[in-house]
């Protein structure tokens, strides 16, 4: 599935740092089954910087945020998590959610606001249909509320906190406001053109599209009814059926990995960078750096700088590490995935610079046997890290 060329086949495939203040963070996750588990995870994007931190690892088909509170609501099908600010990276499950009568409630779009937890599920298209809920975070009872109007398919929903409007994204493209504390009716508010699979709306008048696969995430411009000419590269490479969104200004990452710079495009992925454990100068093992969707048969070329980050075209890619660069082993042969214990490496001696204190910047290139015909690599976005003692 390769939407974002069917209707958008003029875009421009870079990591947009956007003018923004130190508050624009953007938090996205996907939904996921035992087929994806690998892939999900839910990310805070800072839309300054462009850099991508890993929250914790889990399905998120659909996110709330309470910011003043700093909790994090994902929710997976039916299942919903609690995530604090400032947590480790793991989420609590609260449990299943269950309507009013006795049945679980399937989630595709949720939002805070009021300090109430409101959702969204597939419904029929009658005025009277059920298509909108309120959980109680206590007993996780969804009770139906009333509307006039009734929508069939609500992917997303957003809550406004200038405007007090929460967002309502349709499957058919079309985007509603809706007054949900004040008893309000669904009102368009604008036409995405398609039926993403996500979306949220930031305090800067610029809606965020989300989607269950690897495109670059699109933004709308509320005002000008229109998308802004580039995409931000999303942290994730696949969800089950859903892409959830919401946003999060007052949320600062904690010190740790950021992923950073731009990958390869290839024709319907990038490689995918995810990491566990912690940097450590005298642990031996246990912070592991994976590299998913690498192509077939490649060759793979790890290395570092511990100079800085770069971002200088490179072979088909960018390079995203600052000369000179320190190559590691190479690994031939390699599908699908690549993981790499760096702690092992600081360990092993090869480099005495990487020590308690210093920064490494990481990016692995990987080869085909077409690629290296044509000298080209497909490169993953970049990984930045302070080793710990």
């Amino acid at each position: 599935m390769n939407r974002i060329t069917r209707y958008f086949p003029a875009l421009t495939l870079v990591l947009t740092a956007w003018t923004a203040s130190a508050s624009a963070q953007l938090v996205v996750g996907v939904e996921s089954n035992a087929g994806n588990s690998f892939n999900a995870a839910v990310w805070r994007i800072d839309l300054s910087s462009g850099e991508r931190t890993l929250l914790f690892p889990g399905g998120a088909g659909a996110i709330a945020v309470d910011d003043a509170g700093g909790r994090l609501f994902a929710a997976n099908g039916t299942q919903l998590s609690l995530w604090n600010y400032g947590d480790g990276p793991a989420a609590t499950l609260l449990g299943t959610v269950q309507r009013a009568g006795g049945n679980s409630l399937y989630i595709t779009g949720m939002a805070f606001g009021g300090g109430r937890l409101f959702a969204t599920t597939l419904a029929s298209s009658q005025p009277t249909a059920q298509w909108l809920f309120e959980i109680d975070l206590t007993t996780l009872v969804a009770t139906a509320l009333p509307t006039t109007q009734g929508l069939s398919w609500i992917e997303a929903v957003s809550f406004d906190a200038t405007s007090g409007l929460f967002y309502l994204q349709h499957d058919n493209g079309l985007l509603y406001t809706m007054d949900i504390l004040g008893g309000g009716a669904p009102q368009i508010a604008g036409n995405i053109q398609f039926g993403p699979d996500g979306g949220a709306v930031g305090a800067n008048g610029l809606y965020y599209v989300t989607y269950d696969d690897p495109q670059p995430m699109r933004v709308f411009d509320l005002t000008a009814g229109a998308y802004t000419p580039t995409g931000i590269w999303n942290p994730y490479y696949s969800g089950l059926d859903a892409a959830g969104a919401e946003w999060a200004p007052s949320l600062t990452a904690a010190p740790g990995p950021r992923v950073y710079c731009q990958p390869t495009p290839l024709t319907v992925s990038h490689l995918r960078t995810l990491h566990a454990g912690s940097p450590s100068a005298s642990a031996g093992s246990g912070f592991t750096i994976t590299h998913t969707q690498i192509p077939a048969d490649s060759r793979v070329h790890p290395h570092f700088s511990l100079s800085g980050p770069a971002s200088a075209p490179f072979f088909g890619g960018l390079r995203c590490v600052r000369v000179p660069v320190f190559r590691m082993p190479q690994t031939s042969g390699v599908s699908g995935a690549h993981v790499l214990d760096f702690n092992a490496y600081i360990a092993s001696g090869a480099n005495p610079g990487l020590i308690a204190g210093q920064t490494v910047w990481f990016q692995l290139a990987t080869q085909t046997a077409a690629g290296s015909a044509n000298d080209t690599f497909t490169l993953s976005a970049g990984l930045r890290f302070t080793i710990l003692p």
